[in-house]
């Protein structure tokens, strides 16, 4: 099975994709037309939404496609292949609303620091985010943050990768917000 994913495989059979954000100081701009002339493939296509920001669009051989917005990592679209009353086709069930510029929806990732006093300050709020060996990912004080969105036939797979390059341990919090619509109560599974 083909598979869409956003982090750095270089597999030459497989059709997976990735993306990674980095603050790195040499790294490819966040234009549609400058990431689809470096890293654009047959499943893997750079646009703009319709507020202007750059999103990378995956998609796998059987026809499901995603829509991930590269300024904050936010999944603005998620359309399997779903086998729906004797007919095949591709349903939207994640998707997002309202005004381009002020999206509400989507699966969207939170990560906040805990400091020693118990106050949580968020780590992904104004990041500098940039397309950088097709993988996003962002580095924040001494943190580097790497959100990575696997496409699959079957299912949207997302992880996050925290790395603590600084001497001191840190506590962290995270959630994922999203907005899915499903047909049925046992339509949707949770891992982890």
């Amino acid at each position: 099975m083909a598979t869409s994913s956003i982090l750095p495989l270089h597999l030459p059979s497989c059709a997976r994709r990735s993306v990674r954000a980095s603050a790195a100081a040499v790294a490819t701009a966040l234009t549609p037309q400058s990431l689809e002339e470096a890293f654009g493939r047959k499943s893997l296509k750079f646009a703009a939404d319709p507020a202007g920001n750059a999103t990378a669009e995956l998609s796998v051989r059987n026809g499901s496609s995603l829509q991930l917005r590269l300024g904050d990592g936010l999944v603005t679209s998620y359309k399997p292949k779903v086998y729906w009353k004797e007919k095949d086709d591709c349903r939207e069930v994640l998707y997002t609303v309202g005004d381009p510029a002020k999206l509400n929806g989507g699966l969207g990732l939170v990560l906040n620091q805990v400091s020693s006093k118990g106050a949580a300050e968020a780590l992904l709020v104004g990041s500098d985010w940039t397309v950088k060996d097709v993988e996003l990912g962002c580095t924040k004080g001494k943190l580097d943050i790497s959100y990575v969105v696997t496409l699959n036939p079957l299912s949207l797979v997302t992880a996050l990768i925290v790395r603590n390059v600084a001497t001191k341990s840190v506590e962290l919090t995270s959630a994922v917000l999203n907005h899915i619509k499903f047909d049925k109560r046992n339509g949707t599974s949770k891992h982890g």
